[in-house]
């Protein structure tokens, strides 16, 4: 076959290009009396492009978010959050006076664009059962809420010097939830979910940023009871129930370099978005990467084993476009050819693999990174249907956050390629 031969002819003139690094070499018991000339090469063929999961669960996200923001490659970039809550307790005292409600949102420090202008969020009251329809939350899920708003509040954030915002709610939302209470109409939890199946948090265009909030916030009722002598000031708490709070995350895209992304079955390849690929957290976009042609190996002469195999490839981080986060690892998942997930990038010991940092030169805007991939070379070659799989990469905490990457693919300059660095050994010529 055509390609088998090219692919064959490529190896060949690496291998004779690098003549002066091939060394003898003794890689296991199993050669210690033969000779074994070591090769090294990285010319295999890789393919990157990008692609969005039709969902990311959400369910256990340790925060939650809000807000919204312009982004240059991955366009509107938008989170609203659904809180369900119910009352620390259910007794109010005949006498007490209603004063006022609130909703405490409590930073939990994360951020995500520009948090020096003002933001503005609505509070609203969800409408219908704030209950997941298939046992588990996405970024995705939506339930309607009331046309009334509850809140509507303009803030400067203060993420890193304040432990939260007080937003204040309508009075006549929290008189009526304080008689309810008061008059024993609301005496259970099912009562007040039946009633109150929860608030929606949003952000009110146009908006700068996306703030991380604690599932320790709550809304605060402050209330009067008037004593013998002075009148007392109380206050009764509605707690979050983390498993029913969640949001939901959008990226709009429409921006020059991701136009759109298909469905989840396919893949927008790196040639058509300037020679890079995304990763994208909380909508779910994603790296995938393809090797295509591995068993071209068997076009060398000789017996021979993969010793080493590493995937680097290089992070734009460039300042031009907008701040891009660093991280020390990113993960990875195997996915067949319907780019659905079957398992885990794992190495001999069962370990999670994972690209970790091996350079870092912020004076050409570039980061790169390495992952060890010989025990998913070996299984694809040897496993059934492993011709079919291909490597996701995405963000680590993909349920959590809104954080970005940019990856130059296959065809960018030489210096910040992606490429398969294979060390291989041939033992029986």
């Amino acid at each position: 076959m055509k390609w088998r031969s090219l692919i064959y002819l490529i190896l060949i003139l690496t291998a004779a290009s690098c003549s002066e690094q091939d060394r003898e070499s003794s890689v296991g018991d199993e050669w210690i009396n033969s000779d074994t000339r070591v090769l090294f090469f990285d010319t295999l063929t890789v393919k990157s492009s990008t692609l969005r999961l039709d969902s990311v669960v959400v369910s256990g996200s340790r925060r939650t978010l809000i807000g919204q923001y312009d982004d240059p490659v991955f366009g509107k970039i938008r989170s609203k959050s659904y809180f369900q809550l119910v009352p620390s307790r259910y007794s109010i005292d005949s006498e007490a006076e209603f004063d006022s409600i609130a909703f405490i949102l409590r930073y939990d420090k994360y951020t995500s664009g520009d948090t020096l202008f003002s933001q503005k969020y609505l509070i609203s009251k969800v409408t219908e059962d704030l209950e997941p329809h298939d046992e588990l939350y996405y970024n995705t899920s939506y339930y309607s809420s009331a046309a009334d708003i509850i809140a509507d509040h303009r803030f400067h954030p203060r993420p890193h010097s304040k432990d939260s915002t007080h937003i204040s709610l309508d009075n006549e939302f929290g008189e009526r939830l304080f008689k309810k209470l008061q008059t024993k109409e609301i005496t259970d939890a099912n009562k007040f979910l039946n009633e109150y199946p929860g608030i929606l948090v949003e952000p009110e265009v146009p908006s700068t940023a996306i703030l991380g909030f604690s599932k320790q916030s709550y809304i605060r009722i402050y209330y009067t009871n008037s004593g013998e002598l002075v009148n007392e000031e109380e206050t009764l708490d509605l707690l979050i129930i983390s498993k029913n709070t969640f949001h939901n995350i959008s990226a709009g895209l429409s921006t020059n370099l991701l136009p759109g992304l298909p469905p989840q079955n396919q893949s927008l390849p790196s040639w058509e978005t300037g020679n890079q690929s995304f990763i994208q957290a909380g909508s779910g976009i994603a790296t995938k990467i393809e090797i295509p042609h591995l068993k071209s190996l068997d076009d060398l002469e000789g017996t021979g084993n993969i010793v080493e195999a590493e995937l680097k490839f290089t992070l734009n981080v460039s300042k031009n476009k907008t701040i891009r986060p660093v991280n020390d690892s990113l993960p990875l998942l195997i996915i067949n050819q319907r780019n659905e997930i079957i398992g885990e990038v794992l190495g001999y010991h069962n370990q999670q693999t994972t690209a970790r940092i091996i350079k870092e030169e912020y004076e050409f805007s570039t980061v790169e990174y390495s992952v060890p991939i010989k025990k998913f070379i070996d299984d694809k070659i040897y496993e059934y249907d492993g011709d079919n799989w291909s490597l996701l990469m995405y963000a680590p905490q993909i349920n959590s956050s809104v954080d970005a990457y940019e990856l130059f693919a296959e065809d960018a300059p030489k210096e910040q390629k992606m490429k398969i660095e294979i060390t291989y050994a041939i033992y029986d010529e």
